[in-house]
């Protein structure tokens, strides 16, 4: 059981310096390496599937040794196990819960700078939109009515 969960680390541990790196390639404007990080993650996140599954097969075999639920057994994982057994999966099953509260921070700070990122483009698009008198349209895809920028207007006038 420990040597699931320790897989489970790991994959996680790889998981937050991708998603550092994510961040990184964020605030940089670095596409290459968003790519990257994203192709990464999602190789991980099939492995962390896997790895989910034969840990949810672990605990079910053993509820079923000791009659439990495999909701209970997540409960008394220590006490079912042999102690050495217990204590490394007690020890990993803790540095999961403090990696994944690393992620969970860093991937809230990601989706924001997301936000901002797509805040920021769609003001943009908007502004050239504008200018060029051309149609611009709203996040439903609906047309805007047309607003005339006085500074849009002065430099079609001298062009």
């Amino acid at each position: 059981m420990h040597e699931i969960i320790e897989e489970q680390v790991d994959a996680y541990r790889r998981l937050l310096v991708l998603a550092k790196a994510k961040q990184e390639a964020l605030v940089s404007g670095d596409v290459a390496a968003l790519e990257t990080a994203v192709t990464g993650e999602k190789a991980l996140l099939r492995t962390l599937g896997w790895l989910e599954l034969r840990y949810s097969e672990a605990c079910a075999a053993l509820g079923r040794a000791h009659g439990l639920r495999p909701g209970e057994v997540q409960d008394l994982l220590g006490e079912l196990l042999d102690r050495r057994e217990g204590s490394l999966a007690a020890a990993g099953l803790k540095e999961l819960a403090d990696i994944a509260a690393q992620l969970a921070f860093v991937i809230q700070a990601n989706s924001e700078l997301i936000r901002r990122a797509r805040a920021y483009v769609d003001f943009s698009l908007g502004q050239l939109g504008r200018m060029s008198c051309g149609p611009v349209y709203d996040q439903t895809g609906a047309v805007l009515p047309p607003v005339r920028d006085a500074a849009a207007a002065g430099v079609s006038k001298r062009v």
